[in-house]
């Protein structure tokens, strides 16, 4: 959906909170580990995977963007969860 905006990552992360689903945190916890895994197991590919979707669930990166070549260069924070 060209044009189409997402909800601000801020948002997201209220609404995913008040549903008791799981938090942003927790998932860059989870995706930090499955790229601690891929780098111990010499899986780049696999490694690559988790950083892509670490930078989406961060909303650094979205589909409209990858189409249109137009990704967001703002400065940003780095959550490593251990």
């Amino acid at each position: 959906m060209a044009g189409k905006k997402q909800a601000p990552v801020e948002e997201t992360k209220k609404t995913v909170s008040a549903s008791g689903t799981v938090s942003l945190k927790e998932i860059i916890g989870e995706l930090n580990e499955v790229l601690d895994l891929a780098m111990q197991l010499e899986k780049p590919s696999a490694a690559v995977s988790a950083i892509m979707a670490k930078a989406k669930v961060s909303g650094l990166l979205n589909k409209d963007d990858e189409e249109d070549g137009d990704i967001d260069d703002s400065p940003f924070e780095i959550i490593h969860v251990e």
